[in-house]
């Protein structure tokens, strides 16, 4: 049998095991989701939804600018797709051949082009990366305002990532501040929302899946690699992952690797680390009834933090100033690192 055959037959047996369940938000994504061809996504949804109860709060699907057709967009509109993540990353040609995207300019001309066409109505979110090692910031300021100009309702803006051995040698912080804050006070000066640290979106567009994550409530994964977090009776975390292997997932799809109950402690530490993320701030009152005197501390060590201007009080939420969002990798380290 066809590998993406079997991998979509383990999907559907994966996620069926929750049939339990009801759904707010579905997300296709991971890798390149729209190289699979529209009738295998037809087939997918048609038994997927007889079995799950989905709500359609929002349904997003991520696509590429090379891959994304119009059969595509036929099957999404079926099944009631809300919502397009297009990963554009910029519109320099010569950056694009840079960061590995096989994408041309002109792909994505077109593919906003043909959803506007088959599916107006849908809200599109555009990715774009910035602080890329080695090229200057006035090609990438040129990338951000040509992507304002398409007037999407969300835009994703991820600074490159490191994670990797490539380029790692580069240093940019200065660069890496200037473009944030560049990208910060355009998009915001452009009628964007600036809600979380890496979104920015339109009134009322906010990504409704992807707050589930900033603001820990269920989630559920299903494929090779993917990561979910439910909630048991005790009302604990449980967090689990899948097998990496495609083809040992295949074979595997309901084991549950890496399977851990959070802690208090940690439990508290995630909503604060991950609830900063919001420019709105974590709400302290609702987190002293879920927590305690164990917020007591927290805030006993949020005072350097505020001394040093990087967090402070907007009502009863506590949010991140801009400086704070500058250092939010180092402020998240020192929450992390404490003891509660």
């Amino acid at each position: 049998m066809d590998t993406i055959i079997q991998y979509f037959n383990a999907l559907l047996q994966d996620i069926i095991n929750y049939s339990d369940l009801n759904f707010d938000t579905l997300y296709v994504g991971g890798g390149t989701p729209t190289l699979i061809d529209a009738k295998t996504y037809d087939e997918f949804f048609s038994k997927l939804f007889q079995k799950i109860n989905f709500n359609n709060i929002e349904f997003t699907v991520e696509a590429n600018p090379e891959s994304l057709a119009i059969e595509h967009l036929k099957v999404f509109k079926t099944f009631n797709v809300n919502r397009i993540s297009l990963g554009v990353q910029s519109t320099n040609e010569n950056v694009l051949k840079y960061l590995g995207r096989i994408h041309k300019p002109a792909d994505v001309d077109n593919s906003l082009k043909l959803i506007e066409k088959i599916m107006p109505d849908t809200n599109i979110n555009l990715d774009f990366i910035y602080d890329i090692p080695q090229i200057d910031i006035e090609t990438q300021k040129k990338s951000l305002k040509d992507i304002i100009s398409y007037n999407p309702k969300h835009i994703s803006a991820y600074s490159y990532s490191f994670d990797t051995e490539f380029l790692k040698e580069f240093s940019q912080k200065e660069q890496l501040e200037e473009m944030f804050l560049y990208i910060r006070n355009t998009l915001i000066n452009s009628g964007y929302n600036h809600y979380e640290v890496s979104n920015f979106a339109k009134k009322n567009c906010e990504s409704a899946h992807n707050k589930i994550y900033w603001t820990m409530n269920e989630y559920l994964g299903v494929g090779a690699s993917s990561h979910s977090m439910l909630l048991n009776k005790a009302n604990k975390r449980i967090r689990f992952e899948k097998e990496k292997n495609v083809f040992k997932y295949i074979d595997s799809p309901l084991e549950k690797i890496n399977l851990i109950e959070v802690n208090f402690e940690e439990m508290l530490k995630e909503e604060i680390v991950f609830g900063l993320r919001m420019l709105e701030g974590i709400n302290i009152e609702k987190l002293k009834i879920k927590y305690g005197k164990s917020v007591d501390k927290f805030l006993f060590y949020c005072k350097r933090m505020s001394d040093e201007n990087l967090i402070c009080f907007k009502g009863e939420n506590l949010c991140v100033t801009e400086k704070g969002l500058l250092l939010l990798e180092s402020l998240s380290e020192y929450f992390w690192s404490l003891e509660l």
